[in-house]
């Protein structure tokens, strides 16, 4: 179900064709059965690689922010020399 009151509004099936539309910037509302689409897409394909590597990356910042944190002397700490 679509309902909309300005521009164009269709239903498009799943092989791209227009199954319903109301004229643009006319009210009206639609109601239709359209079929499931039974192809896969590209997103679908890639999208868990996609997921699993966002996820490597944060963790592997996580690990670079925290793990590279060195805790120096506190002899090797000098205060910075008074200004003029």
């Amino acid at each position: 179900m679509n309902i909309s009151t300005v521009g164009s509004s269709q239903i498009i099936g799943p092989d791209g064709h227009t199954i319903s539309e109301i004229p643009p910037f006319e009210a009206g509302h639609m109601v239709a059965d359209v079929p499931l689409g039974t192809t896969t897409t590209p997103a679908t394909l890639l999208s868990r690689g996609i997921e699993l590597l966002v996820a490597g990356l944060g963790l592997f910042g996580l690990l670079v922010a925290f793990g590279g944190r060195r805790n120096t002397p506190p002899d090797a700490r000098r205060p910075l020399p008074p200004m003029r």
